[in-house]
């Protein structure tokens, strides 16, 4: 409600050449006449038992201290946890979605949202493998009483595995999604070291996460 999302843009180097390699614009918010439908995939305000649906993959998989889940507590549904930068350092949880939503006609995902100050990221995965590659997108919600409304298209998703880029990887394809879900990373779009990300708590208020589509 009046909050306009900081868009993230990437400094010289090599992100801002992955940036152009991709073909990408940071993610903002925007008022479009394109959608005529929304797909709501998790309404948390009215089931807040959606949150059942969401498991957590932490970097304690590769020897971490980060810890994360998806919860409802208070009448609010949240994405919180402990962001811990040694050995990784990123939280995350998703909601496998295979067989569950027809994405093929939609353009991408919108988050609505509260922040705390950090940017967090949006993912999409085409694999059911644990070790796969997750295509993500920063984003940077505006906090205090009002609400954002994320907006990131799928083409603007960014493959990577085991914090790298993965050039030569297949476009997202909406068809093929099998599960969505945030992260909190000390990495950035392009696989770099974020400045100013530091250990220690976080929390993401989620209203709902949907899918868009075109008129």
């Amino acid at each position: 409600c009046g909050f306009r999302p900081t868009p993230v843009v990437p400094a010289p180097g090599a992100g801002a050449m992955a940036m152009l390699a991709f073909g990408l614009h940071a993610p903002i918010r925007t008022d479009t006449t394109e959608v005529t439908q929304r797909d709501m995939l998790f309404n948390f305000v009215r089931r807040p038992d959606l949150v059942n649906l969401f498991y957590a993959v932490d970097d304690r998989v590769m020897g971490g201290g980060s810890a994360s889940a998806l919860v409802h507590t208070n009448g609010c549904t949240a994405f919180a946890g402990r962001l811990n930068l040694a050995n990784g350092g990123f939280a995350s949880v998703r909601a496998d979605c295979k067989g569950t939503w027809d994405l093929r006609e939609t353009r991408g995902l919108r988050v609505r949202c509260r922040g705390d100050g950090r940017i967090y990221k949006l993912t999409a995965r085409m694999t059911e493998a644990l070790d796969g590659v997750t295509y993500s997108r920063d984003f940077l919600p505006g906090t205090g009483d009002g609400w954002s409304e994320i907006e990131v298209p799928w083409m603007q998703f960014i493959p990577s595995w085991r914090g790298r880029i993965v050039p030569g990887a297949e476009p997202l394809d909406a068809s093929k999604v099998v599960s969505v879900g945030l992260m909190l990373s000390k990495w950035d779009d392009y696989c770099v070291p974020r400045k100013g990300v530091e250990d220690g708590p976080f929390r993401l208020e989620v209203q709902s996460i949907e899918a868009m589509r075109w008129a």
